[in-house]
């Protein structure tokens, strides 16, 4: 039986809302996309000591300094989309505590089928989230990399740089299947990090 009382997810029809409106006009250069936004959210959930919203959402609109803000249409449109990301946080929040197999990472995908995800934007949103509190994630860190190493590899610019040299090597199929399971390391290490924090 589902439970009812579980926070309501974003449908796709919310999430392209969401991600039409993070790459608009109305939005600084360097504000997220929705992959980024969903990897930079679930790091601030993650965290020991839970950071309250006003000190992280300005990273949301510029991932470079914090400081540039969207521009909004209307008081309606400010509330629907702070509301859009707020849902979001709820409900990934909800199946990062139940550790349920319905988590899924937003990913985007680098073709037409849905074959190959692009895990770069994920990852680098969660990156910005640990920096951001690099002192919340020191020990953990230092004490099992390991837990972070498949988001470090797509997140950073060391980590990109290395896995380029092992990627370009593969075939088509090859790199697919690849790239496939980085995907469920990403989800499986997202679990098992907020597991640690949070046992």
């Amino acid at each position: 039986m589902s439970d009812t009382t579980a926070p309501q997810g974003l449908n796709a029809d919310e999430l392209a809302e969401l991600e039409e409106f993070l790459m608009s006009d109305n939005t600084p250069d360097a504000c997220m996309d929705v992959s980024t936004l969903d990897g930079f959210l679930t790091c601030i959930l993650s965290c020991p000591t839970r950071p309250e919203a006003e000190e992280w959402i300005n990273w949301i609109w510029d991932t470079e300094a914090a400081e540039e803000q969207p521009s909004f249409d209307s008081q309606a449109q400010s509330d629907l989309m702070y509301g859009l990301i707020a849902r979001h946080a709820a409900a990934l929040e909800a199946t990062l505590k139940a550790q349920s197999e319905d988590y899924e990472p937003v990913f985007f995908y680098q073709d037409e089928d849905g074959e190959v995800p692009a895990l770069d934007e994920w990852c680098i949103g969660y990156m910005i989230a640990m920096a951001d509190y690099y002192e919340q994630w020191h020990d953990l860190l230092a004490a099992k990399p390991g837990l972070f190493e498949p988001i470090r590899l797509f997140g950073t610019e060391d980590g990109q740089e290395s896995l380029n040299k092992t990627l370009e090597a593969l075939n088509t199929e090859e790199f697919e299947a690849r790239m496939q399971a980085f995907a469920g390391e990403i989800r499986t290490a997202a679990l098992n990090i907020f597991r640690e924090v949070h046992a």
